[in-house]
């Protein structure tokens, strides 16, 4: 290009700018070139400023598939963000998920408020990890209308990002040719490229929140585990998951699935897998994947692809503790297995006692509740030759939690196993770790509110997530707007979320969260009020602690502990 040519270009990009300042579209500037936003109109009038489909890394397509992500290159016409980009590809057995999904989807979206902080170093920040078993979901999903509306008018800037999903995000081979965990490698980058550029966005590096829920709240649980994700968050909300859980990090669950792929593709002999499975194409791969389901029927191995832990991601084969120096906000809800263990088909048409079909629920009985846990266990050879006693001591432990329950008590026991086994215990175990160690300050809620509308017939309690319908509003038909006590519950808790992200200790109206000592755990109640209770559940932490050290196998994280005598 000669300088003519080079001032003419100059010329043009300034009178483009010019023109769009002029319409009153939001303009950045970030060290990767220039991007333009939208206004972005939420509740009562008010604008903020929304900027989506900003890539992150490079496309992970090509030879870039089955490896880490690649800071993107920088662009030098501006980059116009105002529509989200495609989902990645998707594999949960839902009709009609799969439209506008790609390979090419690794994508960020900010939205902020119209008007500068007050604050010379800027707004604080708050990143959302989507959930859906690692296998589904996407930021676009969520980054919504209510999203905004509940959280950007707050003074927050709320950030948004897809990462790779299925075997896109977890094929792992045992040589270690592929290594898996691509999916949490890119949300590592997203966070690196939000710390590069949120500043530009008027959001302060050192103000960053990750949180999410379910697979999500796995994922930022994993983040702090891993040395080079630290010094990029210094607030963490982990909802309705966490990564010490058989479903967050399994090597078995991944070998699994991978194998299962390369025999699906016809790759399972070739001389390189992992070069022959580049070749397919997303359908095939999708077609391949897409014949099972989420891979959690009638087993102790729940799930189907994730994050496993290695020296790469972790420098170490075992969980260690990075960063001991950061604010926790855990959060449960009292029955988060009624999603996954009442199911008509979501999860698998086929399963005998996990999940149960819902017109097996009312009938279900003693011999129901001690069938499927010998099932399941016997199955999968869990305890070896001391399984039968294994399996007593689970079924009285449990049965002995049917006196709490006024209806269903068997179904409702039953399905508390599961909760305890998927969610709840290894959730307790992680926030014990994280009081033994450093400076964290940890803080836990429980929800058991659920608007009359959406109540189980079957269970009592609140099912998995159902939390999250107070910051991202109705996205899956949860949230009954005409149930007032809901709305008053809802805006209680987006204020604790609000004090947690600014400075760190979640309160709300005159209560203050309790902070997790070592020891018990307090934790603050939500129904239809707010209450803080003294110590969460630590007989149903203790009982599978006894039955991992008694036994050798940890249900929890579907490993062995130590070597079983058969």
């Amino acid at each position: 290009m000669n300088v003519s040519e080079t001032i003419y270009s100059i010329n043009f990009i300034f009178s483009f700018l010019t023109v769009i300042a002029a319409l009153g579209d939001p303009v950045v500037k970030t060290k990767y070139g220039t991007i333009i936003g939208s206004n972005f109109n939420i509740s009562a009038g008010r604008t903020i400023e929304f900027f989506t489909g900003i890539p992150f890394a490079k496309p992970p397509v090509g030879e870039l598939r089955f490896e880490e992500p690649q800071p993107p290159d920088p662009w030098k016409t501006p980059l116009v963000a105002k529509s989200f980009e495609k989902m990645c590809v998707q594999f949960v057995p839902i009709p009609g998920i799969n439209l506008n999904a790609t390979e090419d989807c690794l994508f960020v979206n900010i939205a902020r408020p119209s008007i500068r902080s007050p604050d010379s170093e800027g707004y604080p920040v708050l990143v959302w990890m989507y959930g859906g078993g690692f296998i589904g979901g996407s930021s676009q999903l969520y980054h919504n209308f209510d999203a905004n509306d509940r959280i950007v008018s707050r003074g927050i800037i709320l950030v948004s990002f897809n990462y790779r999903l299925g075997p896109f995000g977890f094929f792992a081979t045992e040589n270690n040719s592929a290594l898996g965990n691509y999916g949490l490698w890119d949300q590592v980058q997203a966070l690196k490229f939000i710390n590069e550029v949120i500043p530009s966005f008027g959001g302060n590096p050192k103000r960053i929140t990750i949180f999410g829920a379910s697979a999500g709240g796995g994922s930022v649980s994993w983040m702090t585990y891993i040395p080079s994700a630290q010094e990029l968050f210094q607030k963490v909300i982990p909802m309705c998951g966490c990564a010490h859980v058989s479903w967050a990090q399994n090597d078995k669950i991944n070998y699994r699935s991978s194998l299962d792929l390369l025999n699906k593709t016809n790759c399972l002999e070739h001389q390189n897998p992992k070069e022959c499975l580049r070749t397919k194409s997303v359908d095939e791969i999708s077609a391949a994947e897409n014949a099972g389901t989420m891979g959690i029927s009638d087993s102790v191995y729940f799930g189907k692809w994730g994050p496993r832990i290695n020296e790469d991601i972790a420098n170490s084969t075992d969980f260690v503790e990075i960063n001991k120096n950061l604010d926790y906000l855990y959060a449960l809800n009292t029955q988060e297995d009624i999603t996954l263990g009442i199911n008509s088909g979501f999860l698998s048409k086929t399963a005998l006692y996990f999940p149960i079909q819902p017109e097996n629920a009312p009938s279900f009985n003693k011999s129901d509740f001690e069938a499927g846990i010998k099932f399941i266990l016997s199955e999968n050879g869990a305890f070896g030759s001391k399984a039968p006693e294994a399996i007593q001591k689970i079924i009285d432990f449990y049965e002995n939690q049917t006196r709490q329950y006024s209806r269903n008590q068997y179904l409702q026991s039953y399905i508390q196993l599961f909760s305890d086994l998927h969610f709840n215990v290894p959730l307790l175990r992680e926030v014990r770790e994280k009081t033994k160690h450093g400076k964290n300050n940890v803080y836990v809620y429980v929800n058991d509110y659920v608007a009359l509308k959406f109540r189980n017939p079957f269970v009592d309690g609140s099912a998995h997530c159902m939390d999250v319908p107070y910051i991202f509003g109705n996205l899956f038909n949860t949230e009954d707007l005409t149930d007032q006590t809901y709305v008053k519950t809802r805006d209680r808790m987006l204020e604790a979320f609000e004090s947690f992200v600014k400075s760190g200790t979640p309160k709300t109206g005159e209560i203050t969260f309790r902070k997790v000592e070592n020891g018990k755990i307090p934790f603050t109640y939500i129904t239809s009020d707010i209450s803080l209770k003294e110590d969460l559940w630590p007989e149903r932490v203790e009982f599978w602690n006894q039955i991992m050290e008694e036994f050798g196998f940890d249900w929890v994280t579907a490993k062995s502990t130590k070597k079983v005598q058969n």
